[in-house]
C-alpha cells in the first residue's frame, strides 16, 4: 500500500478531496468546493449525452488533477452522498448493526484509472432512518468508544444523528432535523421577525437554557409560538430569542436522554459544541456525558477512510 491516499467527502451541498498521509493522517493537500451532488446532478441532467457514472468520474478526475499530485496514483476512498441516486453510483444501504471495524459496511471497489482503485462507501439504515457519511465518522471514533459498554454517539448537524452502540457494534439510529428546522423557522415562518442571525456566545447562555428547560415537559409544537410571544409581549431582543429557539429545538432533540441511563458521547463541530454541551449538562448527570473535542470529529472521517482502505487493500 502506498504511503498516501485520497480522501473524498462528497455531500449534498459540498465537495472535499484531500491528499492524506496514511500513517499520520496529516492533510497534505486539499480542495473544497460547493459542487455537492445536488448541484452536479442538475448539471448532469442538462447534459444528457453522457451516462451519470461517467459524468461524475470525469468531474472527480478533473478535481484530483487540480491537486497536482505529479502522477501519484493514490487510492481513493469516497463517502457521503456520492453513493446515492444523485451521485457517482447508487449503492444500496447496509443494515444495522455494523461493527466498529467497518467490515460490515457495503463498499464497492472499482478501477478509477489503470493504477488507481476507488472505494465507494454506501450508507447505513434501519427501519426508520438512514445516513450516508456519518457511519465513516462513527467507525473513525472507535478508540473513544471501545471501552464504553453501551451508549449513544451524538453527531449534531443539519440532520443530527444519534447512533446507539454496545460491545463493539453500532446497533441503532435516530435522525433529528434540528438544524434544518432552525433554518426554516428562523427564515420562512412567522417566527422569522422575532429572531436574528447570531453567533452563539456566553451572553446568550441564559436565553438558550430557558428554551431547553421550557421544552422538557412540553411538546415542540406547543412551545414554538412562545418565541413570538416573548418578543412582542416581553420585549425580548432578537438575538436572545434566537438562542431561546435554538434551546427549544436542541432540548427537544436531547430530552429522551433524561429517561435513559447509558453514556452519551458528544462529537460536535465547533459551531454547535457549546449549545449541545449546555443542553446535555442541564438534562443528565455529568458522569454520563463524554465530550470529544471538535478536532477529533474532523480527524474521525480520515480515520474511518483509512480503516476502509486497510480492509480492502491488504
Amino acid at each position: 500500500m502506498k504511503e498516501k491516499f485520497i480522501s473524498c467527502d462528497w455531500g449534498t451541498s459540498n465537495f472535499r478531496i484531500r491528499l492524506v498521509d496514511l500513517t499520520s493522517l496529516e492533510v497534505l493537500k486539499e480542495l473544497v468546493s460547493n459542487d455537492g451532488v445536488k448541484f452536479l446532478y442538475k448539471k448532469f441532467a442538462l447534459k444528457g449525452k453522457v451516462d451519470q457514472h461517467s459524468f461524475y468520474l470525469n468531474f472527480l478526475k478533473n478535481k484530483i488533477e487540480l491537486l497536482n499530485l505529479n502522477n501519484g496514483n493514490y487510492s481513493i476512498v469516497c463517502s457521503g452522498m456520492a453513493s446515492s441516486s444523485l451521485g457517482l453510483k447508487d449503492l444500496p444501504y447496509a443494515n444495522f448493526p455494523f461493527d466498529f471495524s467497518g467490515s460490515s459496511l457495503k463498499i464497492e471497489t472499482f478501477k478509477f484509472s489503470a493504477q488507481q482503485n476507488l472505494h465507494l462507501i454506501s450508507g447505513i439504515k434501519n427501519d426508520h432512518g438512514m445516513m450516508r457519511g456519518e457511519e465513516v465518522q462513527a467507525i473513525g471514533l472507535e478508540k473513544y468508544l471501545e471501552d464504553i459498554p453501551s451508549g449513544t454517539l451524538v453527531l449534531p448537524g443539519t440532520h443530527s444523528k444519534h447512533i446507539s452502540f454496545k460491545n463493539g457494534s453500532f446497533t441503532n439510529l435516530s435522525n433529528y432535523m434540528t438544524g434544518e428546522l432552525f433554518d426554516v423557522l428562523s427564515k420562512d415562518s412567522i417566527l422569522s421577525s422575532s429572531v436574528s442571525n447570531h453567533t452563539f456566545d456566553k451572553k446568550l447562555k441564559e436565553s438558550f437554557l430557558e428554551g431547553v428547560n421550557a421544552i422538557k415537559n412540553r411538546s415542540l409544537s406547543s412551545s414554538l409560538f412562545n418565541v413570538r410571544a416573548r418578543q412582542i409581549l416581553q420585549q425580548k431582543n432578537k438575538k436572545k430569542n434566537s438562542a431561546y429557539l435554538s434551546g427549544l429545538l436542541i432540548g427537544d432533540e436531547l430530552k429522551t436522554f433524561e429517561t435513559k441511563n447509558n453514556y452519551i458521547v458528544l462529537a460536535a463541530p465547533k459551531s454547535l459544541i457549546a449549545q449541545y454541551k449546555l443542553a446535555l449538562k442541564s438534562m443528565v448527570e455529568p458522569k454520563r456525558i463524554i465530550i470529544l473535542n471538535p478536532e477529533i470529529l474532523e480527524t474521525a472521517l480520515l480515520t474511518g477512510h483509512r480503516k476502509i482502505l486497510n480492509l480492502y487493500e491488504h
